[in-house]
């Protein structure tokens, strides 16, 4: 106990690394109006809503008890108010990507939405798939499945590089 104390007070001083990210989730109207759009019963977030959570356990026990939702209701209930400050920079677009790995549609729309910023991934998923088919997924048959698996890795990777606790800060 007392070692891995010392561990983890030397990696994150000596380091300077950061141990544990603080992640909040909040059932705002907007998350609200989403999972409506998602087909998932809202009726009882209502009484939750604008309340900010700090533990995604506790959050998905709030919600077994409160509500009638399935598991993977409570899954996609817990994703879509997870708080994640997205912003997409026109200088990491031109740096962090690797642009072969990109449509040029895809990068297009990313370029378009450079300035924008977003509390939640699936704000920036919905405004890239708005933006252009490049960055929809197709249905879930067999031979989709790769497709599908290649925009969902390419959503995560910009869901890392623009999130602003990663983002370093220039002075």
């Amino acid at each position: 106990g007392i070692l891995t104390f010392v561990s983890l007070f030397i990696f994150q001083n000596v380091f300077n690394q950061q141990v544990s990210k603080k992640v909040e989730y909040c059932v705002s109207q907007p998350v609200i109006q989403y999972l409506e759009q998602e087909e998932i019963d809202t009726q009882a977030l209502k009484n939750i809503r604008d309340e900010v959570f700090t533990n995604s356990v506790g959050f998905s026990e709030l919600l077994k008890k409160k509500t009638k939702l399935n598991s993977e209701e409570i899954k996609r209930v817990i994703s879509a108010a997870k708080i994640t400050p997205l912003f997409i920079d026109v200088n990491l677009i031109a740096t962090e990507l690797d642009k072969s790995w990109f449509s040029p549609d895809q990068l297009n729309v990313l370029r378009q939405l450079a300035g924008h910023t977003y509390l939640h991934q699936w704000e920036l998923k919905k405004a890239l798939q708005a933006g252009s088919v490049a960055w929809r997924f197709k249905s879930a048959a067999k031979e989709n499945k790769r497709y599908n698996k290649s925009i969902n890795k390419k959503l995560n990777y910009l869901f890392d590089v623009f999130h602003t606790e990663n983002q370093q800060t220039t002075n």
